[in-house]
């Protein structure tokens, strides 16, 4: 948890894992103190609603209820199948997260169901998809703080890069492609 940022991974049974990476718009106090509760209800409802989508409407409507319409959230929440190696997913305005498939080494960002930011639309629709995933298939989840990260010239980051160090490293481990990254 940093700021506005907040990403977590929860056991929901013995086959089912729930991960989800969210920004609060904005920085400083505000959004610092948002996250952490919006971080237990995660936790408390995961395990009571049907998916990625229930959950993340359920969400929205809470944030409509507690924060004003200058605050809002991106979501990916995503619900992983061990058993039936699948991924169900939703978004909530969020950057889509890139997906590189480990046998035929293509890559793409998982932009359907994209729904709106949260917090701000009264009746947001949100919806679940569905992928199967393959071993050595690397799912990469960020927030804009990546992908806007300049360097000395002013240049981002930029998605292609993500996705160009992702390729290039796909064979190291996840936290020495997270360095190679930040």
């Amino acid at each position: 948890l940093l700021g506005g940022d907040y990403y977590d991974f929860f056991q929901i049974s013995e086959n089912i894992v729930d991960v989800v990476i969210a920004d609060v718009s904005g920085h400083g106090a505000a959004a610092s103190l948002l996250m952490p509760s919006l971080a237990v209800a995660l936790r408390l409802r995961a395990r009571e609603l049907s998916g990625p989508a229930a959950i993340i409407k359920d969400l929205d409507q809470v944030l409509q209820q507690i924060t004003n319409t200058a605050t809002f959230v991106t979501m990916f929440y995503a619900r992983f199948d061990q058993a039936n190696k699948t991924l169900q997913y939703a978004n909530g305005g969020h950057n889509p997260p890139l997906l590189l498939r480990s046998k035929t080494g293509q890559s793409g960002q998982l932009e359907a169901g994209g729904g709106p930011i949260m917090g701000i639309l009264k009746e947001a629709q949100f919806t679940n998809t569905v992928v199967t995933l393959d071993p050595g298939d690397i799912l990469t989840l960020f927030t804009d703080g990546v992908t806007e990260q300049e360097n000395g010239a002013g240049d981002e980051f930029s998605i292609s890069r993500l996705e160009e160090v992702i390729r290039n490293k796909q064979s190291v481990p996840a936290a020495a492609l997270v360095a190679d990254i930040t």
